[in-house]
């Protein structure tokens, strides 16, 4: 995902989730051996990714 010392900027948020669905990522993430944040964002960072309709990715390289 990321890594501490890296340079780039982050923007700290927060979602709100029906807990029976975050208790789904909690116990996904805790079967994988990561936090839920961890999994959360992945999930973000892959739909971001894999739907062009709201990103260009040569905007992001630029």
């Amino acid at each position: 995902m990321y890594k501490s010392h890296d340079k780039e900027e982050y923007k700290t948020t927060s979602i709100r989730i029906r807990k029976n669905y975050y208790n789904i990522l909690k116990d996904k993430a805790r079967k994988d051996y990561r936090s839920t944040n961890y999994l959360i964002n992945k999930i973000l960072i892959d739909y971001i990714l894999n739907e062009d309709i709201y990103l260009d990715l040569e905007d992001i390289f630029e």
